[in-house]
């Protein structure tokens, strides 16, 4: 989908984004990712397997001027290569789309999300779902306090904040988490000129 022609007040050049989780070719990930491009940013986006260069391809083929890192961003070890790659093709981003995720419900390969579930399983879902959002803000944030610009749009839900799935408590929960997480972003970095906006699909 193309946009429209925007006056150059409201286009993106210069600007470098960073969208996590966007390695499938129909997800939100991968649509925000062309759209900023669209826009004239220059996109950063990462998936947890080599895919993401697929989907580089892709960005690149409209002309899209796109980086693609394989990282997982649930643990500080996979924070910390994100830190590095970021590095290594010289990208200060100032906007950031934390999309990176997975909900279970019909996805067998993933335990389900009943109370009955272990810490490890209860532990495993906070992480892909809210400790992601957590790490790439943090990787980022500072360029944003630099440029005294920023903005961080997180992807959320209705699950959690506003309904529930059955077996699926761990994803609830941690997208009731990324509400709180927007919320308090907005407050702290306010006066750094960093915004902080949720989208609920």
């Amino acid at each position: 989908m193309a946009f429209p022609q925007l006056p150059p007040s409201l286009t993106l050049e210069g600007k470098t984004a960073l969208i996590t989780g966007a390695g499938s070719a129909t997800g939100i990930g991968f649509a925000s990712a062309k759209a900023l491009g669209e826009l004239g940013a220059r996109v950063i986006i990462t998936g947890t397997t080599d895919r993401i260069h697929e989907r580089v391809g892709e960005l690149e083929a409209l002309d899209i001027d796109a980086v693609g890192i394989v990282c997982r961003l649930d643990s500080e070890e996979g924070a910390a290569g994100l830190v590095t790659s970021l590095a290594n093709v010289s990208a200060q981003p100032t906007i950031l789309v934390n999309n990176a995720g997975m909900v279970t419900v019909s996805d067998e390969t993933i335990a389900q999300g009943s109370i009955d579930m272990t810490t490890t399983e209860w532990n495993d879902s906070l992480g892909m779902n809210l400790t992601t959002a957590f790490h790439a803000t943090q990787t980022v944030v500072h360029f944003m306090r630099s440029a005294k610009w920023g903005r961080i749009i997180n992807i959320t839900s209705v699950s959690g904040s506003s309904m529930a799935t059955r077996g699926d408590l761990g994803y609830a929960a941690a997208k009731a988490g990324m509400v709180g997480l927007t919320r308090g972003l907005a407050v702290d970095e306010a006066h750094h000129g960093i915004t902080s906006n949720a989208v609920a699909p």
